[in-house]
């Protein structure tokens, strides 16, 4: 009985494997070519360059650069995100959860509606990949989490270096 169900759930396994084919080309992107934008409702000294994707419209694969003490003030979104360390040190505030300090390689899942900040630390900018698994949105909350105006949170925020 056992191997009949190992059989079978290895034949399942492999039917839905084989039917997960994507029909994007491959792609590789180089950093030293990528192009990095300031976002409208972010703050200045936090840009984006997509990687694959539309983030306006779906899920994509973005990097995010923030200078050094760069603050992107505390918000949700309503999509699941994968965050990975590329350089910098990234303190990370995630609601009810303890400051994470984010280094080269350091992984962070963010739940869709999670309210968290982050804030680049030290003398170095931060640079980190995301995965975005829906449309990119921001929605900025004050200290007792109501939602705020993007004016409003970004009242003060840091301008990139020249």
């Amino acid at each position: 009985m056992g191997r009949l169900f190992f059989v079978c759930a290895l034949t399942s396994f492999c039917a839905v494997a084989a039917a997960q084919h994507s029909a994007e080309a491959p792609a590789v992107m180089k950093f030293a070519t990528a192009t990095f934008a300031i976002l409208p409702n972010q703050p200045d000294c936090m840009t984006v360059a997509v990687e694959r994707g539309d983030p306006a419209k779906g899920p994509s694969s973005v990097l995010v650069k923030m200078t050094s003490s760069c603050d992107s003030r505390t918000h949700w979104h309503s999509a699941d995100a994968s965050v990975l360390a590329i350089s910098g040190t990234t303190q990370l505030e995630i609601k009810g959860e303890k400051t994470a300090s984010m280094q080269r390689g350091d992984f962070a899942y963010m739940p869709a509606h999670h309210i968290h900040r982050e804030r680049c630390t030290g003398t170095a900018s931060c640079v980190f990949y995301v995965e975005l698994y829906g449309p990119f949105d921001v929605h900025y909350v004050d200290a007792a989490e109501n939602g705020i105006p993007d004016a409003e949170a970004l009242r003060g925020a840091k301008k990139p270096a020249h």
